[in-house]
């Protein structure tokens, strides 16, 4: 039943049910990072299916991450959008409300690096890279949903929003050795620096918003998951770069 709430955090596929108890939410905690990579090995699956059917690279790029949105019901993207536009809601010198434009401009931006990363990375290592990036994002949402101050209940037990709740730093620490281990595994001394990496941006973007807002909310932890997710993947890219073009079919 926490595998089943994790998935539920993370994907619009999985079934709905009434609200857990707190307790479930609890150790349902180490389950998110899981159930993210899973949505990042959907898309990995997506990717290769094009693949064998002599897709080139950069098609099969823009299918698993088009996959992944589905999967996850672009939970992140919007998240990023409304935090894009809450800092941009004023009116410029003439009258005008720049916020609705900035938000479509965070979306294309976060999209558009994500696609040039993943294309720009080998294609025998798209299935650590995606999996990897994908529970590092939700573990830095946890990781600042735990160092942070919730400005705001979860109104669906934390199930509508990239957070679990505030974890308790038991339930956040399992989560970690179960990233960690993840990471390593897929990707060597190369996982454990992304971790490392994504954990200082989290970190650096927490405090900020802290010391902006006093506090962080369902919003916040998606932009900073994307913001992980775009870090992690532009690691790969550099450590695991394509050596073909990647508009060429094999």
């Amino acid at each position: 039943y926490p595998g089943l709430i994790g998935l539920r955090a993370a994907s619009v596929l999985s079934p709905r049910s009434s609200a857990p108890a707190p307790e479930d939410l609890a150790r349902a905690v180490p389950w998110r990072p899981v159930a993210s990579g899973l949505v990042g090995a959907a898309g990995a699956l997506a990717a290769a299916g094009l693949r064998a059917v002599e897709g080139a690279p950069a098609l099969a790029a823009v299918f698993a991450l088009v996959a992944i949105v589905l999967v996850t019901g672009a939970r992140r993207e919007r998240e990023l959008s409304r935090v894009v536009a809450r800092l941009a809601d004023r009116e410029d010198a003439h009258g005008r409300d720049p916020s609705g434009a900035a938000a479509v401009l965070a979306m294309v931006f976060a999209s558009g690096v994500r696609a040039v990363a993943l294309i720009a990375i080998a294609p025998a290592s798209w299935f650590a890279a995606l999996v990897v990036a994908q529970a590092i994002a939700a573990w830095s949402a946890l990781f600042v949903s735990r160092i942070g101050d919730p400005l705001e209940p979860d109104l669906d037990g934390g199930l509508g929003s990239l957070s679990l709740g505030q974890p308790s730093w038991p339930s956040f620490g399992v989560a970690s050795v179960v990233v960690a281990v993840g990471a390593v595994l897929l990707a060597g001394a190369m996982g454990l620096g992304a971790l490392a990496a994504a954990a200082a941006l989290a970190f650096v973007a927490g405090v900020l918003v802290q010391r902006r807002e006093g506090g962080v909310d369902a919003e916040t932890l998606g932009a900073i998951a994307v913001m992980a997710e775009i870090a992690v993947l532009v690691l790969f890219a550099i450590s695991h770069p394509a050596t073909v073009s990647p508009w060429l079919g094999r």
